[in-house]
């Protein structure tokens, strides 16, 4: 789902780049430099809030199943935050340089927890 995931944001930022049929809007942030929302034309959203380095610090996607990852990026990656995916399990914490969650909880979509920590990831 990761890399999925990885594959649309990079898909999509070179549909911004490349075509003009797409939409973009710039703005300033309050706690941020500056703020760029996109949608391309299947309704996945990315909305990107950069520091004054234009590094990505503060990102939200929506893909148009439902599915959404919202949280803190560090180095070009997601760090922190909340990811829900299409079949309704949402993953809460932090992240390390692949997407996978090492810090947070699980909930899966029939209500069950999995608490994990950096010990139980491989």
């Amino acid at each position: 789902m990761l890399i999925f995931i990885i594959a649309l944001l990079v898909f999509f930022v070179g549909i911004f780049v490349f075509n003009g049929k797409s939409k973009s809007e710039k703005k300033e942030f309050k706690n941020y430099h500056r703020e760029l929302i996109h949608t391309s034309e299947d309704g996945t959203t990315v909305d990107y809030k950069y520091d004054e380095n234009d590094n990505i610090k503060y990102a939200k996607v929506s893909l148009p199943d439902g599915s959404f990852f919202e949280g803190e990026w560090e180095n070009g990656h997601i760090k922190k935050g909340i990811r829900l995916q299409s079949n309704g399990v949402v993953q809460e914490g932090i992240f390390n340089e692949n997407g996978t969650l090492i810090n947070g909880k699980i909930t899966y979509s029939d209500g069950v927890v999995e608490l994990r920590d950096e010990s139980q990831v491989l």
